[in-house]
């Protein structure tokens, strides 16, 4: 019989596409954790540095046929630091050792000379302490940290929502699992990334047998 016969490998093709996409999502996890953890440094949340040290983008499992990555961090206070937290009694150590690390406690000294017989206060400078004096000065820095977490919370830094915004991917904050997350999306990032991408699977598809 004549005739024209027209075929579609969609095997093919359907594989050629999850390779592509798949890069494509790695790609942009890669390039969201660096402008995550250049967000968290300029702002200068880094501490201990455990939380940006565990900063990074993972693969998923693919389920139902759609792919997915994340970036963020399983340290807890990653989403207080994001978010902020409401007024809360938060733990004393935590914010002990914070002070600790971030700040060196220091008291303003006046010095006084005594001349012809008379107290004159000299140029002001900054004495630092040390010992039990140091130790007590931390104590009481962190103690009134806690007691203003207490009173008012914490304000949110929104590092990655940030971060996002610097490399122009479209997001939106939703409620997952009782806990705001950034939903990205990735179709739309990536046909302004790559926008003949879809024109290369339609070419694929016309010459696959």
């Amino acid at each position: 019989m004549a005739g024209v016969k027209n075929t579609v490998n969609t095997g093919k093709i359907i594989h050629a596409l999850q390779v592509k996409v798949r890069r494509l999502l790695m790609g942009l996890a890669a390039a969201v954790e660096g402008a995550y953890r250049t967000e968290v440094r300029d702002q200068g949340g880094v501490y201990t540095g455990t939380m940006i040290g565990t900063i990074a983008g993972t693969r998923l499992p693919t389920t139902g046929g759609v792919m997915a990555v994340q970036v963020g961090t399983p340290i807890e206070w990653g989403a207080y630091y994001e978010w902020g937290t409401k007024p809360h009694l938060p733990p004393f150590a935590p914010i002990r050792r914070w002070v600790e690390l971030k700040i060196q406690p220091h008291v303003l000294a006046v010095g006084v000379s005594f001349e012809s017989g008379r107290a004159l206060p000299t140029k002001k400078g900054t004495k630092r302490l040390t010992g039990d004096k140091r130790q007590s000065e931390i104590m009481r820095i962190a103690r009134r940290i806690q007691l203003s977490i207490q009173a008012k919370g914490t304000r949110p830094h929104q590092a990655m929502g940030n971060a996002l915004a610097s490399l122009g991917v479209p997001f939106a904050i939703v409620e997952e699992g009782g806990a705001k997350i950034y939903r990205i999306d990735a179709a739309a990032w990536m046909a302004k990334t790559e926008p003949n991408l879809w024109q290369g699977i339609m070419t694929a598809a016309q010459g696959a047998t």
